[in-house]
Protein backbone atom coordinates (compact mmCIF):
# COMPACT_ATOMS: atom_id res chain seq x y z
CA UNK A 1 0.00 0.00 0.00
CA UNK A 2 1.28 3.19 -1.34
CA UNK A 3 2.13 6.32 1.64
CA UNK A 4 -0.86 8.44 -0.05
CA UNK A 5 -3.60 5.44 0.34
CA UNK A 6 -2.32 4.79 3.89
CA UNK A 7 -2.70 8.87 4.60
CA UNK A 8 -5.95 8.83 3.66
CA UNK A 9 -7.48 5.97 5.11
CA UNK A 10 -6.31 7.94 8.30
CA UNK A 11 -8.10 10.42 7.91
CA UNK A 12 -11.34 8.70 6.97
CA UNK A 13 -10.72 6.89 10.41
CA UNK A 14 -10.82 10.20 11.92
CA UNK A 15 -13.15 11.58 10.65
CA UNK A 16 -15.46 8.33 11.93
CA UNK A 17 -14.64 8.83 15.48
CA UNK A 18 -14.70 12.63 16.02
CA UNK A 19 -18.16 14.26 17.48
CA UNK A 20 -20.75 16.02 15.93
CA UNK A 21 -21.78 19.37 17.16
CA UNK A 22 -25.14 17.85 18.48
CA UNK A 23 -23.21 15.64 20.48
CA UNK A 24 -20.53 18.31 22.04
CA UNK A 25 -24.56 20.11 22.52
CA UNK A 26 -26.23 17.14 24.48
CA UNK A 27 -22.99 16.38 26.37
CA UNK A 28 -23.04 19.95 27.47
CA UNK A 29 -26.49 20.32 28.35
CA UNK A 30 -26.30 16.53 30.65
CA UNK A 31 -23.26 18.44 32.47
CA UNK A 32 -25.05 21.55 32.90
CA UNK A 33 -28.22 19.80 34.15
CA UNK A 34 -25.41 17.70 36.96
CA UNK A 35 -24.20 20.78 38.15
CA UNK A 36 -27.12 22.58 39.07
CA UNK A 37 -28.70 19.25 40.99
CA UNK A 38 -25.57 19.36 42.41
CA UNK A 39 -25.46 23.28 43.48
CA UNK A 40 -29.10 22.77 44.64
CA UNK A 41 -28.63 20.37 46.95
CA UNK A 42 -24.79 22.09 48.25
CA UNK A 43 -27.01 25.16 48.26
CA UNK A 44 -30.23 23.42 50.57
CA UNK A 45 -27.44 22.20 52.63
CA UNK A 46 -26.17 25.59 53.23
CA UNK A 47 -29.06 26.91 53.82
CA UNK A 48 -30.36 24.50 56.04
CA UNK A 49 -27.46 24.73 58.29
CA UNK A 50 -27.55 28.30 58.70
CA UNK A 51 -31.49 27.94 59.83
CA UNK A 52 -30.47 25.26 62.31
CA UNK A 53 -27.70 27.23 63.60
CA UNK A 54 -29.76 30.40 63.69
CA UNK A 55 -32.66 28.17 65.58
CA UNK A 56 -29.50 27.00 68.48
CA UNK A 57 -28.90 30.70 69.01
CA UNK A 58 -32.06 32.04 69.62
CA UNK A 59 -32.80 29.22 71.82
CA UNK A 60 -29.62 29.95 73.67
CA UNK A 61 -30.63 33.72 73.68
CA UNK A 62 -33.82 32.94 75.02
CA UNK A 63 -32.39 30.33 77.45
CA UNK A 64 -29.35 33.15 79.11
CA UNK A 65 -31.87 35.82 79.29
CA UNK A 66 -34.72 33.14 80.98
CA UNK A 67 -32.17 32.17 83.75
CA UNK A 68 -30.94 35.70 84.41
CA UNK A 69 -34.65 36.80 84.94
CA UNK A 70 -34.72 33.60 87.11
CA UNK A 71 -31.92 34.16 89.06
CA UNK A 72 -32.77 37.91 89.61
CA UNK A 73 -36.71 37.79 90.50
CA UNK A 74 -35.77 34.85 92.95
CA UNK A 75 -34.08 37.35 95.22
CA UNK A 76 -36.69 40.06 95.28
CA UNK A 77 -37.28 41.59 98.63
CA UNK A 78 -39.41 44.69 100.12
CA UNK A 79 -38.73 46.44 103.37
CA UNK A 80 -40.51 48.78 105.70
CA UNK A 81 -38.33 51.29 104.84
CA UNK A 82 -39.96 53.86 102.55
CA UNK A 83 -42.75 54.41 104.88
CA UNK A 84 -40.16 56.66 106.59
CA UNK A 85 -37.64 59.29 106.72
CA UNK A 86 -33.79 57.73 106.31
CA UNK A 87 -31.62 60.39 106.16
CA UNK A 88 -31.18 63.08 108.84
CA UNK A 89 -32.72 65.41 107.27
CA UNK A 90 -36.31 63.43 107.59
CA UNK A 91 -36.43 62.90 103.79
CA UNK A 92 -37.23 58.99 101.92
CA UNK A 93 -34.15 58.68 100.08
CA UNK A 94 -33.98 54.55 100.48
CA UNK A 95 -37.64 53.05 98.67
CA UNK A 96 -38.32 49.25 97.93
CA UNK A 97 -40.83 48.01 95.50
CA UNK A 98 -42.21 45.17 93.92
CA UNK A 99 -44.40 46.87 91.00
CA UNK A 100 -45.42 43.93 88.72
CA UNK A 101 -47.55 44.52 85.31
CA UNK A 102 -48.86 41.99 82.47
CA UNK A 103 -46.01 43.41 80.09
CA UNK A 104 -43.39 44.81 82.41
CA UNK A 105 -41.68 43.83 85.97
CA UNK A 106 -39.76 46.52 88.35
CA UNK A 107 -38.60 45.18 91.55
CA UNK A 108 -35.67 45.73 94.06
CA UNK A 109 -33.27 42.78 94.61
CA UNK A 110 -30.33 41.25 96.08
CA UNK A 111 -28.59 40.41 92.45
CA UNK A 112 -26.19 43.23 92.33
CA UNK A 113 -22.89 42.20 91.12
CA UNK A 114 -19.98 44.76 91.53
CA UNK A 115 -18.06 44.81 88.24
CA UNK A 116 -15.37 47.67 89.38
CA UNK A 117 -13.57 46.83 92.79
CA UNK A 118 -14.01 50.43 93.34
CA UNK A 119 -17.84 50.83 93.23
CA UNK A 120 -19.78 51.99 96.02
CA UNK A 121 -22.54 49.97 95.98
CA UNK A 122 -24.46 46.52 98.11
CA UNK A 123 -26.28 44.06 96.52
CA UNK A 124 -29.16 45.80 96.62
CA UNK A 125 -30.79 47.21 93.50
CA UNK A 126 -33.48 48.28 91.02
CA UNK A 127 -33.99 46.16 88.50
CA UNK A 128 -37.09 47.05 85.45
CA UNK A 129 -38.00 44.78 82.54
CA UNK A 130 -39.92 45.41 79.37
CA UNK A 131 -40.28 45.66 75.84
CA UNK A 132 -38.78 48.64 73.93
CA UNK A 133 -38.52 49.46 70.13
CA UNK A 134 -34.67 50.11 69.30
CA UNK A 135 -32.99 51.33 65.71
CA UNK A 136 -30.72 48.26 65.30
CA UNK A 137 -27.38 47.72 63.19
CA UNK A 138 -29.53 47.40 59.98
CA UNK A 139 -31.21 50.91 60.68
CA UNK A 140 -34.39 49.29 61.00
CA UNK A 141 -36.33 49.16 64.27
CA UNK A 142 -36.62 46.67 66.53
CA UNK A 143 -38.88 45.25 69.43
CA UNK A 144 -36.32 44.06 72.29
CA UNK A 145 -36.33 43.01 75.79
CA UNK A 146 -34.24 45.63 77.81
CA UNK A 147 -33.08 45.62 81.24
CA UNK A 148 -32.46 48.24 83.66
CA UNK A 149 -30.49 48.31 86.99
CA UNK A 150 -29.73 51.10 89.32
CA UNK A 151 -27.43 50.63 92.24
CA UNK A 152 -27.81 52.00 95.18
CA UNK A 153 -31.80 51.80 95.83
CA UNK A 154 -32.93 55.65 95.75
CA UNK A 155 -36.02 56.81 96.37
CA UNK A 156 -37.43 56.27 93.23
CA UNK A 157 -37.58 52.34 92.31
CA UNK A 158 -39.38 52.59 88.90
CA UNK A 159 -36.46 55.70 87.49
CA UNK A 160 -33.04 55.85 87.09
CA UNK A 161 -30.20 53.44 86.12
CA UNK A 162 -28.65 52.02 83.07
CA UNK A 163 -30.66 50.53 80.64
CA UNK A 164 -29.24 47.96 77.98
CA UNK A 165 -30.98 45.29 75.77
CA UNK A 166 -31.07 41.90 76.90
CA UNK A 167 -32.45 39.77 74.17
CA UNK A 168 -33.10 41.37 70.72
CA UNK A 169 -36.41 40.69 68.33
CA UNK A 170 -38.93 39.54 70.98
CA UNK A 171 -42.42 39.60 69.86
CA UNK A 172 -44.01 40.02 72.89
CA UNK A 173 -43.54 39.52 76.83
CA UNK A 174 -46.41 38.54 79.97
CA UNK A 175 -45.68 38.46 83.20
CA UNK A 176 -47.83 36.23 85.70
CA UNK A 177 -48.16 36.58 89.81
CA UNK A 178 -49.60 33.59 91.60
CA UNK A 179 -51.46 34.23 94.98
CA UNK A 180 -51.71 32.05 97.01
CA UNK A 181 -54.48 33.32 99.24
CA UNK A 182 -56.43 32.69 96.16
CA UNK A 183 -55.01 28.92 95.49
CA UNK A 184 -58.36 27.00 96.44
CA UNK A 185 -60.36 29.25 93.85
CA UNK A 186 -58.43 27.96 91.19
CA UNK A 187 -57.49 31.15 89.55
CA UNK A 188 -54.32 32.03 91.35
CA UNK A 189 -52.33 33.47 88.62
CA UNK A 190 -53.22 37.38 88.48
CA UNK A 191 -51.76 39.73 85.69
CA UNK A 192 -50.75 42.75 88.26
CA UNK A 193 -48.94 42.92 91.59
CA UNK A 194 -48.18 46.11 94.03
CA UNK A 195 -46.36 44.58 96.58
CA UNK A 196 -46.52 47.77 98.25
CA UNK A 197 -49.81 49.07 97.41
CA UNK A 198 -52.25 45.94 97.39
CA UNK A 199 -50.42 43.30 99.37
CA UNK A 200 -48.76 44.73 102.36
CA UNK A 201 -45.38 44.76 101.41
CA UNK A 202 -46.15 40.67 100.62
CA UNK A 203 -44.63 39.32 97.16
CA UNK A 204 -45.89 36.69 94.79
CA UNK A 205 -45.24 33.22 95.54
CA UNK A 206 -44.23 32.88 92.12
CA UNK A 207 -43.66 34.52 88.66
CA UNK A 208 -44.54 32.97 85.62
CA UNK A 209 -42.71 34.43 82.59
CA UNK A 210 -43.79 33.88 78.79
CA UNK A 211 -41.27 34.98 76.03
CA UNK A 212 -42.71 34.95 72.20
CA UNK A 213 -40.15 35.00 69.55
CA UNK A 214 -39.70 34.60 65.56
CA UNK A 215 -39.75 31.64 64.33
CA UNK A 216 -35.98 31.32 62.39
CA UNK A 217 -37.19 28.70 59.75
CA UNK A 218 -40.78 30.37 59.44
CA UNK A 219 -41.20 34.08 59.22
CA UNK A 220 -45.45 33.19 60.03
CA UNK A 221 -44.57 31.88 62.79
CA UNK A 222 -43.22 32.44 66.69
CA UNK A 223 -41.99 30.14 69.04
CA UNK A 224 -43.02 30.31 72.75
CA UNK A 225 -41.18 30.22 76.11
CA UNK A 226 -42.38 29.69 79.06
CA UNK A 227 -40.50 29.33 83.21
CA UNK A 228 -41.29 30.12 86.17
CA UNK A 229 -39.32 31.28 89.75
CA UNK A 230 -39.71 31.28 93.30
CA UNK A 231 -39.22 34.08 95.12
CA UNK A 232 -37.37 33.24 98.16
CA UNK A 233 -38.48 36.09 100.61
CA UNK A 234 -42.45 36.86 99.90
CA UNK A 235 -42.91 39.07 103.19
CA UNK A 236 -41.21 42.51 103.85
CA UNK A 237 -37.99 42.84 105.67
CA UNK A 238 -38.48 44.71 108.65
CA UNK A 239 -35.36 47.85 108.99
CA UNK A 240 -35.96 49.47 112.61
CA UNK A 241 -34.63 53.06 112.59
CA UNK A 242 -31.99 53.90 114.27
CA UNK A 243 -34.01 56.01 117.20
CA UNK A 244 -36.16 53.36 117.51
CA UNK A 245 -33.70 50.62 118.06
CA UNK A 246 -31.92 52.75 120.54
CA UNK A 247 -35.07 53.06 122.21
CA UNK A 248 -36.33 49.65 122.26
CA UNK A 249 -32.79 49.15 124.02
CA UNK A 250 -33.09 51.33 126.73
CA UNK A 251 -36.41 49.45 127.16
CA UNK A 252 -34.71 46.42 127.32
CA UNK A 253 -31.78 47.24 129.69
CA UNK A 254 -34.24 48.53 132.08
CA UNK A 255 -36.26 45.44 131.95
CA UNK A 256 -32.63 43.49 132.31
CA UNK A 257 -32.26 45.75 135.26
CA UNK A 258 -35.76 44.84 136.84
CA UNK A 259 -35.07 40.92 135.97
CA UNK A 260 -38.34 40.59 133.89
CA UNK A 261 -38.58 37.75 130.71
CA UNK A 262 -40.82 39.22 128.24
CA UNK A 263 -40.06 36.98 125.28
CA UNK A 264 -40.80 34.00 128.02
CA UNK A 265 -37.84 32.05 126.91
CA UNK A 266 -36.54 31.24 131.36
CA UNK A 267 -34.00 34.29 130.82
CA UNK A 268 -34.22 37.73 131.53
CA UNK A 269 -33.41 40.05 128.30
CA UNK A 270 -30.37 40.92 128.85
CA UNK A 271 -29.51 37.48 128.00
CA UNK A 272 -31.11 37.91 125.10
CA UNK A 273 -29.26 37.64 121.31
CA UNK A 274 -32.90 38.84 119.36
CA UNK A 275 -34.49 41.95 121.16
CA UNK A 276 -37.04 42.16 118.34
CA UNK A 277 -37.87 38.59 119.29
CA UNK A 278 -39.50 40.17 121.81
CA UNK A 279 -43.68 41.09 122.39
CA UNK A 280 -42.11 44.51 123.54
CA UNK A 281 -40.51 44.80 120.14
CA UNK A 282 -43.45 43.81 118.45
CA UNK A 283 -45.86 46.94 120.44
CA UNK A 284 -43.07 49.13 119.48
CA UNK A 285 -43.57 48.46 115.80
CA UNK A 286 -47.16 48.14 116.22
CA UNK A 287 -47.25 51.77 117.79
CA UNK A 288 -45.30 52.68 114.58
CA UNK A 289 -47.84 51.20 112.12
CA UNK A 290 -44.83 49.15 110.63
CA UNK A 291 -45.23 46.26 108.27
CA UNK A 292 -44.28 43.19 110.47
CA UNK A 293 -42.92 40.23 108.65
Amino acid sequence: MRMDDRLRRRIRLGRRTGFTLIEVMLAVAILATIVVLTWGTVSSSFRFRRAALDKFDRYRNVQQALDRMNREISMAFVTNVGQIATSDSREIQYQTAFIGRNDELTFTSLAHVRTRADEVASEQCEISYRLERQRGLDGDMHQNLVRREDAPIDNDPEEGGVLYTLMHDVEDITFEYWDGTREMGGDAWTRTWDAIGDHEGRLPDRVRITIEVKHPLNDRRTLEFTTQTRVAITEPLIILPPDLVEEINEAVAEDCMNGRDDDLDGNTDCNDDECVDSPMCEDFLADQDFMIG
